[in-house]
């Protein structure tokens, strides 16, 4: 892939950085899924005392603990397998290229498979590659080079090693292939009588794909009886035909005759009547394109056309739709973005808007589908009309008022879903974009109406697209209220009328003012927090909440207030023209993903000095508006802190190219270690400190190797994590600190499981797709994870995951995406929330992303896969890279053009990235790749510096031997309480109280967003009651730990100034 071309993609890439679950209006909480029914698992040893065993020489060193399992095989009626399971076979195969190598292992199961001889009886079709860096191969069965009719079997398995085979096959089949057998004279007579087989013409034959009957030799395996030689003929007598035959070869008797087309409902409400045109109609045709009638009977072409209908309050609306022969589809094409080339009308248009019905279905089920909202008469019903010109209304606002090419902006298609229910079949009190499409429920409880009837709520909604694809801002406390406040101004701004939201949709019961929220006054007609509808509209009625989605993610809709009266104090004085284009420009420019509010305050001044010069009254305006709620300070929060580097000793932790051995390589020397350990099935993961390194072994085993540094020599042990150790596992990875593992099943489903080595407890969480509903609104998509990494405060675990999204046309859409999931709560010392973020909140058509991994020293930077597909004609180009990401600032960058998949992964110093590629003296074998990254930016690469690290080898992973800060000592201690902050935020003297009286000295230490610590010094015992001077600090969100005893008193505060 060239440079230019992948940075089109990057520019679209437009990160949901860490917490993205936005919300709209205060809608019908939908709560995050997480299960509270836990696998029946084995236990857990203490990793902790049995490093401290074999560093004290307690255990022998070198102890392997392994456990035989046999494979799993599941077997049709015939006897052979339908699927064996593989991946925890130990099996060497040759290092030959991959066709080779599968046949090896096929031969050396040819028992089990019950096929005398695989080379001879299994022709390979076809080979494609998927995110992970695994193959599937497909063949078919043939007996003396004849097909067996209906027979197939697959082959998974990555680089070097199967996993699975499934299919459907039969036992190897005797049978005289030589005949007598009927001519083919004999079977195009039996085609022709049985079909009414009439001869197309040229251009008739192009409808049909250019050939009218085929015609092939097959074995036929009934489901009783002898295997029968047969014909198989694919035949189109007419246009509008197209029919399957079996035919016995030796008496020509018709053994199977079966129509292929699909035959459509006709007529029924709702539905689309597919009219194929008869051979008379097509020799006729003059006309380049295909004409079919219209309403009137005057023969029209396909394409854009205008219908005039009321909406839902009872307002005629002009709408863009498609016209394709009698029918017409909710399918704007009319709009500058739309593109013709990459358009299969109507179920696939590019840079459309488009409408379509979930039919009363909820997209939280598995059966969730859509369908198109289509009419015979281009006449509409009024929640048809409202939701298609909302979307029409939010592309034309963004575009005109921006320059901005769709919600994504880069020309993505805006799909609006009506009449979407929740998932027991209630009304959706609710609407959401869920990153991809707008849903609208039809009201039930707080809303009197159809939320599609309010055009600011759903201009709130997708303008939560817009969000996420710049600043995308983190959707927890400031930050949260901030994507909200965002979304209310943008919303306002498309139904420009008046500062209220929803007062169209409403009910009046629920929200005594008439309205949702009211940036004009957000008290909104309460008098306090708890009050439907009440927002605080200065900082001194702020309101504190914890960063659950009970608490609101930290009150993202209740704060929001906040800035949205700074919008209107600075909107009513400069006008709404100017406010917007400086908000719009704050928001796209200068925000990142953890700003707080009084970031805000500077984004916007420095927008407004962009546009309209430094010392301008537009400049003074948003000062003085935002010094008009209590948002003070000119100085903001840096969110891109680093941490201290780890001080050991530098190590690489690979396998072999055929994952049979692990190796520990020095990096300086070059010399390399064979492990004395079970081959891998898993990329291994291990802690900050280099102690513990845990893999999935190729039995489905859990693994841990316990390193001993303290020597300076190679010391260590493997061990079974399990205390019942069970072959059931895909994956694992250990937190930095070594405290906690995550793990998969090798069931692929959407469930991740995290162990606590301290408490000896354990979660499940279940992944999902966030939306921007209210409370946590989910949808389903998420089949199965695969990579995984904790991050460094030991909080979240960045994964990648395998997503369908269904549908009733066109193809399902198929893609990789990277996520991050709140697994642990410091502050608690509990498991998290299970909360669901993305970081990219929508991906390109034909786009997947995989196998994040974070730099060693900058917690906001992550390295990770990309993979483009190009259709080709049918014959996919699969373009690898290895891409960059900051998490903070949105920004992404091409760190190399790769072959396969890479696993990338930083070096100690951050100064080059590893990953696996193709051998260049031999592309069948793998090596590990390095590159050097920029000293002033490791986000970007130092031109003409790939090379050849290892030869050989695959699956790295740099570590060091070394101990560091990670994050708060809050991690480190087994009893966690609050303490008494006051003022909150501050400026320069903070307060504190304990209500407990510390018997020791106390330690007081501050740390920042990225867990570095900033002040340390101890307070004396007794009574505690403590103040201390911040006034050195930068703006930001700040921790502060009070700890003695082996307690911590936890508490956060916010610096403005």
């Amino acid at each position: 892939m060239t440079k230019k071309k992948i940075s089109r993609f990057i520019a679209i890439l437009v990160l949901a950085i860490l917490t993205h679950v936005h919300a709209s209006a205060q809608f019908k909480p939908h709560h995050t899924p997480r299960s509270k029914v836990q696998k029946e698992l084995g236990g857990f040893v203490n990793l902790g005392e049995a490093l401290n065993q074999i560093q004290n020489g307690q255990r022998a060193a070198n102890q392997i603990i392994t456990t035989p399992h046999a494979r799993d095989i599941i077997r049709s009626e015939f006897g052979v397998p339908l699927s064996i399971e593989l991946a925890r076979l130990n099996a060497d195969l040759p290092q030959l290229n991959p066709e080779i190598a599968v046949m090896a292992l096929l031969e050396s199961q040819a028992g089990i498979l019950q096929i005398l001889q695989p080379t001879s009886e299994l022709e390979l079709i076809k080979v494609t590659e998927d995110i992970e860096g695994f193959r599937h191969f497909r063949y078919r069965q043939v007996y003396a080079g004849v097909p067996i009719h209906n027979s197939g079997l697959l082959v998974h398995g990555d680089m070097s090693r199967i996993n699975s085979i499934n299919g459907r096959w039969f036992p190897t089949t005797h049978i005289d292939v030589s005949g007598p057998f009927i001519s083919n004279n004999a079977v195009e007579d039996i085609i022709r009588n049985e079909t009414g087989l009439k001869v197309l013409s040229a251009s008739q034959l192009a409808l049909v794909g250019g050939v009218q009957t085929e015609i092939e030799m097959r074995i036929y395996r009934p489901s009783t009886g002898k295997a029968v030689m047969v014909y198989h003929a694919t035949v189109h007598p007419s246009v509008a035909e197209h029919v399957n035959m079996l035919i016995n070869a030796s008496d020509g008797t018709v053994l199977e005759s079966v129509s292929a087309i699909c035959e459509m409902t006709h007529g029924a409400e709702g539905s689309v009547r597919v009219v194929i045109p008869t051979p008379e109609a097509v020799e006729t045709s003059s006309a380049a394109v295909m004409n079919v009638s219209g309403a009137d009977g005057i023969a029209v072409l396909d394409g854009d056309v205008v219908a005039n209908d009321q909406d839902l309050n009872g307002n005629s609306r002009s709408l863009h739709c498609y016209q394709m022969g009698s029918d017409f589809f909710m399918v704007d094409i009319s709009r500058p973005m739309y593109n013709a080339g990459q358009s299969n009308l109507p179920n696939e248009p590019a840079g459309a808007v488009w409408t379509v019905d979930a039919d009363g279905m909820s997209p939280q089920n598995q059966n969730f589908e859509i369908s198109h909202v289509h009419s015979t008469n281009n006449k509409w019903n009024p929640l048809e009309v409202s939701a298609h010109w909302n979307g029409a209304k939010a592309y034309e606002y963004f575009t005109i008022t921006f320059g901005r090419n769709s919600i994504n902006g880069n020309g993505g298609t805006i799909i609006s879903v009506i009449d979407v229910k929740d998932s027991d079949g209630a009304e959706m009190d609710n609407a959401f974009w869920n990153g991809y499409a707008m849903f609208y429920g039809n009201g039930n409880t707080a809303f009197s109406s159809p939320l599609a009837r309010s055009l600011d709520v759903a201009g709130h909604e997708m303008s939560h697209g817009v969000i996420q694809n710049t600043a995308n801002l983190e959707y927890a406390g400031q930050s949260g209220a901030m994507n909200e406040s965002f979304a209310d101004i943008f919303g306002a701004m498309i139904d420009r009328d008046d500062w209220l939201m929803g007062e169209e949709v409403v009910n009046p019961a629920i929200f005594p003012s008439g309205a949702l929220r009211n940036l004009e006054n957000p008290n909104n007609g309460g008098n306090q927090f708890g009050d439907n509808g009440w927002q605080p509209k200065h900082m001194n009625e702020f309101v504190q909440l914890p960063n659950t989605p009970q608490g609101d993610n930290g009150g993202v809709h209740v704060n929001s207030g906040i800035p949205n009266r700074a919008y209107y104090l600075f909107a009513t004085d400069v006008g709404k023209d100017v406010a917007e284009k400086v908000y719009y420009r704050a928001l796209s420019t200068y925000l990142v993903r953890s700003s707080q509010f009084v970031d805000l305050r500077i984004a916007v001044i420095k927008a407004a000095g962009d546009i309209h010069g430094t010392q301008s009254s537009v400049v003074q305006s948003a000062r003085d508006a935002f010094a008009g709620v209590g948002i003070l300070g000119d100085e903001g929060g840096d969110y891109e802190e680093d941490i201290e580097m780890n001080p050991g000793d530098a190590f690489l932790l690979v396998a072999d190219n055929n994952l049979n051995d692990l190796f520990i390589v020095d990096p300086l020397s070059g010399e390399s270690f064979e492990l004395d350990v079970p081959p891998p099935f898993s990329k291994p993961s291990i802690s900050d400190d280099g102690t513990a390194a845990v893999y999935v072994d190729q039995n489905g085993f859990l693994k841990a190797i316990l390193f001993n540094w303290s020597q300076g020599t190679l010391d260590y042990e493997v061990i079974d994590i399990e205390n019942s150790p069970q072959p059931i596992w895909r994956n694992i990875s250990i937190s930095k600190d070594g405290s906690k593992i995550a793990f998969l099943t090798d069931n692929l489903d959407n469930l991740l499981y995290v162990f606590d080595f301290t408490s000896q407890t354990q979660e499940v969480f279940e992944l999902y797709n966030p939306t921007t509903g209210s409370g946590g609104a989910v949808t389903g998509g998420v089949e199965y994870a695969e990579a995984m990494e904790w991050d460094y405060s030991g909080q979240k675990i960045v994964y990648d995951a395998f997503n369908v999204i269904p549908g009733n046309f066109g193809n399902d859409i198929e893609y990789w995406d990277i996520g991050f999931l709140r697994a642990w709560d410091n502050g608690s010392n509990d498991f998290g929330t299970g909360q669901v973020q993305k970081l990219f909140t929508s991906l390109p058509e034909n786009v997947s992303v995989g196998n994040p991994s974070f730099s060693k020293n900058s917690p906001h930077i992550l390295a990770f896969d990309f993979l483009e597909i190009d259709d080709n004609f049918g014959n996919p180009i699969l373009n690898w890279a290895i891409l960059t990401a900051n998490t903070q600032s949105g920004r992404v960058e091409l760190l190399f053009n790769n072959d396969v998949v890479g696993f990338p992964n930083y070096s100690a110093e951050d100064d080059l990235v590893i990953f696996d590629t193709k051998d260049p003296a031999d592309p069948s074998q793998l090596v590990i790749g390095a590159i050097d990254t920029d000293s002033d930016d490791i986000m970007l690469p130092v031109d003409g510096s790939a090379r050849v690290y290892i030869n050989g080898a695959r699956y790295g992973t740099w570590f060091q031997t070394g101990v560091r800060d990670l994050t708060s000592a809050a991690l480190r201690v087994a009893h966690v309480e609050s303490i008494d902050i006051w003022p909150n935020p501050v400026n320069d003297l903070l307060n504190m109280e304990l209500n407990e009286q510390p018997d020791s000295d106390a330690m007081i230490r501050i740390f920042n967003m990225a867990g570095s610590e900033v002040l340390t010094f101890f307070a004396g015992h007794g009574q505690f009651q403590h103040q201390i001077n911040v006034s050195g600090l930068t703006q930001g969100l700040y921790t502060v730990e009070v700890s003695f005893n082996g307690k911590a008193h936890v508490g956060k505060f916010v610096k403005v100034r």
